[in-house]
């Protein structure tokens, strides 16, 4: 028998026996790593073999292989470079956190069957395994997207008979035993409290808490976090009173070699997900009171900036520290519960219960279609239906 730890010449992989009785076989190409795993060493060294062709092809995996060999492959020969980086390293988690080294994961992909990946999902969200981590239902729609992704171009590729993805269905929310977060809605008591402590000032009448102010625009906008720091001064237009979203910060995103390799992480500016995102917004009074107090506090200060969320010393401030202060603000205002997109939801909400149109706000909020705007505020539109029910009541 083979030595339990087994290293060989330089590009040929190394290999050892696992606690659990599985070989598992190693190999670094350019930066990326490749783990396989197998009944014994002889598949562990073939499979590295394999790999390592179709690497060097730039090839998808061929058939024979498993799931999480083929998603793999899949999206570094066809996602990676293809889509945002913030949505490629969405789906490169996914995989590796939820498919790579599961019973599917190591199934042959022409072998799945439809039963066993909606068992698959349904262990997800309600594991038989006391140890195993039940995930909440926006995980396993990640898990849902990237394998219909995967077999649909499996199919296409004529890698697999059929795609056994057909009629595969999302468990129901009460098998989820992590319940979904509700968006909660700021009350006006608590709107008031945030305010209050947003205008405090010093004895030399500055803002005390300058961060205090990003919170009101936001409240009075809707703007996604990465979308106002994203905001430069150009895009805020004080005399016809408008805001331009034409970009998007997105934070801690992979950045990677041309391997693939991942060599650290960084906030980058992108431009808005859909075309949707991109658009011009009207101030109310109060973001323009606000943005107003942002722009003074830099000239006053002598901060030399273009951005609308700016540091002391000019640069543009991250979502951390947005987020870092504005627990502080609440903290002080005695709000619990609540973050920067409670803001965004709130704002969204209270279009809704002042009868704003559905197409107007799915706009306003920058919503890819108006189905997620009715999505994200069904719990509204069936209070109403109730109220008008009421006032139709004329037995």
């Amino acid at each position: 028998m083979a030595a339990k730890n087994q290293r060989n010449m330089i590009g040929a992989g190394s290999y050892r026996l696992r606690n659990d009785g599985r070989w598992q076989g190693r190999i670094t190409i350019d930066g990326h790593e490749k783990n396989v795993y197998g009944k014994n060493e002889a598949e562990v060294k073939k499979k590295i073999r394999e790999w390592t062709i179709h690497y060097y092809r730039g090839e998808i995996v061929p058939k024979n292989w498993t799931v999480e060999d083929y998603v793999e492959q899949y999206l570094k020969n066809h996602k990676l470079g293809y889509v945002k980086q913030s949505t490629y390293d969405r789906y490169e988690s996914t995989y590796i956190h939820h498919i790579r080294d599961t019973v599917l994961g190591r199934k042959k992909m022409a072998k799945v069957k439809n039963g066993d990946i909606q068992q698959f999902l349904k262990l997800k969200a309600n594991p038989s395994n006391v140890d195993e981590k039940p995930l909440s239902q926006s995980s396993v729609k990640k898990i849902l997207e990237l394998l219909r992704m995967t077999f649909k171009f499996a199919e296409n590729n004529g890698d697999i008979p059929k795609n056994p993805m057909f009629e595969i269905r999302l468990p129901r929310e009460e098998n989820f035993l992590v319940k979904t977060k509700k968006n909660r809605t700021l009350t006006e008591e608590e709107i008031r409290r945030i305010k209050e402590i947003a205008d405090t000032k010093t004895e030399e009448n500055e803002l005390k808490w300058r961060y205090g102010a990003v919170a009101m625009v936001l409240l009075n906008t809707g703007l996604r976090c990465g979308e106002f720091l994203a905001l430069e001064w150009s895009d805020v237009n004080f005399e016809k009173r408008t805001i331009s979203i034409t970009k998007n910060v997105e934070s801690s995103v992979k950045k990677r070699d041309e391997s693939g390799k991942v060599i650290k992480r960084e906030n980058i500016v992108t431009t808005p997900k859909t075309s949707n995102g991109r658009r011009v917004l009207p101030m109310n009074n109060s973001s323009e009171h606000y943005l107003r107090e942002l722009k003074e506090y830099a000239e006053r200060n002598k901060i030399e900036t273009k951005y609308v969320a700016y540091t002391r010393i000019g640069t543009r401030t991250n979502a951390r520290n947005l987020q870092r202060d504005f627990s502080k603000i609440l903290k002080r205002a005695g709000v619990e519960n609540c973050n920067l997109h409670t803001l965004r939801h709130t704002f969204g909400s209270m279009l809704v219960r002042k009868g704003v149109q559905l197409v107007v706000v799915s706009r306003m909020m920058g919503h890819s279609n108006i189905q997620i705007t009715i999505n994200r505020y069904i719990h509204i539109l069936q209070e109403q239906q109730a109220e008008g029910i009421e006032l139709l009541d004329v037995g």
